[in-house]
C-alpha cells in the first residue's frame, strides 16, 4: 500500500516543484540513482525500528555529496522527525514536526528565497480543505496487483490510550472529512480497485458520525470498490450500520480488541464496551465477531496487546478462547510496546523500566520493557503460544519471515526490510569499485 502521508505532502507542494517518491516497501532507495538532479531531499521517518536505515540513507547522501562536490538539503518529518532522537546525524537541514502540508509549503518557500530554519511546526490543514491525493510520484508499477489504495475520512481517535502514538502524530481531537469530500478522493480509482481505509476509526458512533458513516457508505455503494479498514468493536453492537458497511463493499475489518481480561481493558482507554451484566466479556467477543462474519460477510482481524501491567496467563487464555470459540478470519498478538513519544513511554522511562533502547527492536517483535507479571521471555512465549494454538500456519510463515523471533535458526526467508538492506549493501560496494576504477560515482 503506498504511503498516503507523502501523498498528500505531494499534492499540497507547489506546482513549480516535480516530486519523485521512493517508498521502500517496494523499492530500496539509492542514494546513486535518486539524489541526482535533486533540490531537496526529505525523508519520512514513520517507524523508529527503521531509525538504523534512516540514519544510513542520511549518511549515503552525504557521501554521495562528497564525491559529487554537491551540497543537496536533507529534510526529516514523520513520527521519527518530531522526535527528540539522539544519534540523528547533524547532516539533517531542517525537520518538520507534526502535520507537514502546509510547513513543507513555508519550507520550500524559505528554501527559494535562500534559506530554511532548522525546525518547522506543521499545522492541520482542515479536513474538507485537504487536497485529493496526488500518487503520481510513485512507481505504482512496483505495487503490482495487490496493491491496496489508502483512502482517509478522519485523523486521530476519539480515544486516549497512552500507549498509541497516532496523538503523537496528529494532535489531539478527531476530525473528519465530509462524505462528498471522501467520495471525490475515491473517484480518481477504477470500479473494483480495492481500499484500504487508514484511519484508526473509519466510524465513530456518535449521532452525528454515524449520520456522516451512512452517508458515505451509500454512496461508496455505487463506486464499486471492495475496501477494508479499521474500527472499533462496538461496531458489532450496529446491525444497520454493518448491513450498509456490507453494501457499501466492505470485506474486513481491523478491530482492536487490546485485551480480553476485563481489567486491563479498564487501563486501556474512557471509553468502555457495553457488556451485558449477564455476559462475559469473552462471550461479548464471540457474540459480536460471529456477528459481524456470519451475518454480514466482513472478515475480522483482530489485534491484541499482551503485557499490560494487570495481565497475566489469564489474559492468555481469555485470548484463546476469544480467537477460537469465534472463528475469527486472523489475528495478531503483539507485545505491549511503548513508543518514544507517547505517555506509556514516557511514564516507564521515569520508572525504570525500559531495559532496551535500541529503537530499532521498537518493532512490536521484541521485548523493550519490564513487564509486570511476566519477564520478558515469559512474554515472548505466550505470544508464540497463542499463535501455536490458534493460527499456526502463520507462526510458521512469521518465523521464516523473522516476524516472531524465538527460533532464529527456523528464519528462512529474508523479511523485505533485510532484503533491501542486503541489496543496498551490495549496491554501495559495486558503486565504490567503480569509483576505484575512475568510475564518476557510478553515473553514466
Amino acid at each position: 500500500m503506498p504511503a498516503l502521508s507523502l501523498a498528500y505532502l505531494a499534492a499540497h507542494t507547489p506546482e513549480n516543484w516535480d516530486v519523485k517518491i521512493v517508498d521502500e516497501t517496494v523499492e530500496p532507495f539509492d542514494a546513486w540513482k535518486h539524489v541526482e538532479g535533486s533540490d531537496i531531499v526529505g525523508f519520512s521517518g514513520g517507524n523508529v525500528c527503521n531509525i538504523h536505515r534512516l540514519t544510513d540513507h542520511i549518511s549515503r547522501v552525504t557521501e554521495y555529496d562528497q564525491v559529487m562536490g554537491e551540497e543537496t538539503p536533507i529534510i526529516l518529518g514523520g513520527y521519527v522527525g518530531g522526535l527528540n532522537i539522539e544519534g540523528l546525524p547533524n547532516r539533517v537541514d531542517a525537520r518538520v514536526i507534526g502535520p507537514g502540508e502546509l510547513a513543507l509549503q513555508e519550507l520550500l518557500a524559505d528554501f527559494e528565497n535562500g534559506g530554511m530554519k532548522r525546525e518547522y511546526v506543521g499545522q492541520r490543514v482542515p479536513m474538507n480543505e485537504l487536497r485529493t491525493p496526488d500518487f503520481s510520484g510513485f512507481n505504482v508499477a512496483a505495487y503490482g496487483k495487490n496493491v491496496n489504495w489508502p483512502v482517509m475520512t478522519s485523523v486521530s481517535c476519539g480515544n486516549t490510550c497512552g500507549f498509541c502514538s497516532a496523538r503523537v502524530v496528529y494532535g489531539d481531537g478527531y476530525a473528519s472529512r465530509s462524505p462528498e469530500k471522501v467520495l471525490a478522493d475515491m473517484a480518481q480509482f477504477d470500479p473494483d480497485t480495492r481500499l484500504y481505509f487508514v484511519d484508526p476509526n473509519v466510524l465513530q458512533l456518535s449521532r452525528n458520525g454515524k449520520r456522516r458513516a451512512r452517508k458515505l457508505f451509500k454512496g461508496m455503494a455505487k463506486q464499486n470498490h471492495p475496501w477494508f479498514g479499521s474500527a472499533t468493536f462496538r461496531v458489532s453492537e450496529d446491525e444497520r450500520m454493518l448491513e450498509a458497511m456490507a453494501e457499501s463493499g466492505c470485506k474486513g475489518l481491523l478491530i482492536g480488541f487490546d485485551s480480553a481480561l476485563p481489567e486491563s481493558l479498564q487501563t486501556v482507554s474512557a471509553p468502555k464496551y457495553r457488556v451485558r451484566e449477564d455476559q462475559t466479556l469473552i462471550e461479548y467477543y464471540v457474540e459480536g465477531v460471529k456477528r459481524i462474519q456470519e451475518k454480514f460477510g466482513i472478515d475480522v482481524l483482530g489485534t491484541f496487546v499482551i503485557g499490560f501491567d494487570t495481565d497475566d496467563e489469564r489474559t492468555i487464555a481469555n485470548t484463546i478462547r476469544v480467537v477460537q470459540d469465534s472463528g475469527m478470519k486472523d489475528a495478531q498478538y503483539l507485545p505491549f510496546t511503548p513508543l518514544p513519544g507517547t505517555p506509556s513511554y514516557n511514564e516507564m522511562e521515569a520508572a525504570g523500566r525500559i531495559i532496551d533502547h535500541n529503537l530499532n527492536r521498537y518493532d512490536f517483535t521484541d521485548v523493550v520493557f519490564r513487564p509486570q507479571n511476566f519477564s520478558g521471555a515469559e512474554l515472548r512465549d505466550s505470544l508464540v503460544k497463542m499463535y501455536d494454538e490458534t493460527f499456526p500456519r502463520m507462526l510458521a510463515i512469521y518465523r521464516r519471515f523473522g516476524l516472531v523471533r524465538d527460533r532464529p535458526e527456523l528464519i528462512k526467508v529474508e523479511s523485505m526490510k533485510l532484503r533491501a538492506e542486503r541489496e543496498e549493501r551490495a549496491a554501495r560496494e559495486r558503486e565504490r569499485r567503480g569509483r576505484r576504477r575512475g568510475g564518476g560515482g557510478g553515473h553514466h
